[in-house]
């Protein structure tokens, strides 16, 4: 017993070093994004990807541990319309960050809710949505990575901005997608994130009341994801334990429906400020 626990110490070890040498290193980029991010996990890593390997992790076709299937109705998608249906009609614009392969999309528009449009940083998610969701053929979806795509769009452009498990993995370099998103959102902001946030290879700890709320967002209704789910909190129903530390956070924009009001007081990005930064 004592042989076989000292070989998996050694063995974490050697991943250990493995994953430090790709992680800060110009070596990772000759390595595959998944075998990459195999050690990253085996070795609990709490230090964020530098962007660009964070950027070609989630363009891959099959990313480690992320991919998705596209359902036709969703349990995890109905807690978006349970959160907003109290405050919008189905002639609102909504707008996702990170549609993925569109199955919260898909779920909104069988539900009434025509008037989408979304960004995804993978083309390949953005394919598997065209084919798995004809109905889906007139929403635009602009690929690229959210920092760079939120900047082409005129401020106010959608009723509703809505995220979920997307702004967990933004790099701490990149808090400017909060800044976006408060400015091209006329009515509300919907983020479904963890509630504390956690440190991994993939993730960082951002808190999301506090990012927006310092852009002039109120928060108008703050809810546990759990509570939100439909039906049996099981994995045939779309549960995750790991869901128990996601909140369902809605802002909205002060100010929005005053006739010729002027935009809320969206201020600059702040610095990033504590934690780990990727390298």
């Amino acid at each position: 017993m004592n042989g076989e626990l000292r070989e998996r110490a050694l063995r974490r070890r050697i991943f250990s070093v493995m994953d430090r040498l790709l992680s800060r290193t110009s070596i990772g980029s000759l390595v595959p994004p998944n075998l990459r991010a195999r050690l990253a996990f085996a070795v609990g890593r709490k230090q964020i990807d530098r962007r660009e390997q964070l950027y070609r992790f989630w363009r891959q076709r099959r990313p480690h541990r992320n991919y998705f299937v596209a359902l036709e109705s969703s349990a995890r998608s109905e807690t978006i319309i349970t959160m907003l249906s109290p405050w919008i009609t189905p002639d609102a614009r909504i707008f996702e960050v990170g549609c993925n392969v569109g199955r919260n999309l898909n779920h909104l528009y069988r539900a009434g809710y025509t008037r989408l449009g979304a960004l995804e940083i993978s083309a390949a998610a953005v394919e598997r949505l065209r084919s798995a969701y004809p109905r889906l053929a007139t929403v635009k979806v602009d690929i690229g990575a959210a920092e760079t795509v939120l900047l082409t769009y005129p401020s106010r452009s959608f009723d509703v901005v809505f995220t979920m498990a997307v702004l967990e993995h933004i790099h701490p370099t990149s808090r400017v997608v909060f800044s976006e998103i408060a400015r091209v959102a006329r009515r509300y902001v919907l983020a479904i994130e963890p509630r504390g946030g956690r440190y991994t290879h993939r993730t960082y700890p951002w808190d999301v009341p506090r990012e927006f709320e310092v852009l002039g967002l109120r928060l108008l209704d703050r809810r546990p994801w759990s509570g939100l789910w439909r039906g049996a909190l099981e994995a045939e129903n779309e549960w995750d334990a790991s869901f128990r530390d996601y909140d369902a956070f809605l802002f909205e924009i002060p100010g929005a429906d005053a006739p010729g009001a002027a935009p809320s007081a969206v201020q600059a990005p702040l610095a990033p400020d504590g934690g780990e930064e990727g390298r």
